[in-house]
């Protein structure tokens, strides 16, 4: 994901689990690595779970709003493709 600020450049790398920051400061391009912890996704998530299962928690994310999150991701797919 790339996001444009006014004052800066954002680029996360979700699959390598890194983000950069980068600045002009003084007609000089500065970046700048964000010291991000690195997880395994699945892991992490099934962990997550057995946690709920075990404490009778809920999860973060119910299966309703995981639903509403994947039928937006299809709505983009489809207005891409048009």
């Amino acid at each position: 994901i790339r996001l444009f600020q006014k004052d800066c450049y954002i680029s996360l790398d979700y699959g390598a689990q890194e983000a950069v920051v980068s600045k002009r400061i003084k007609n000089k391009i500065v970046s700048r690595k964000i010291d991000i912890k690195k997880e395994q996704p699945l892991q992490k998530e099934i962990s997550s779970f057995v946690h709920c299962v075990l404490h009778k928690k809920r999860p973060l994310v119910s299966g309703i709003e995981a639903c509403n999150a994947l039928s937006v991701a299809h709505t983009i797919i489809k207005k891409i493709k048009l």
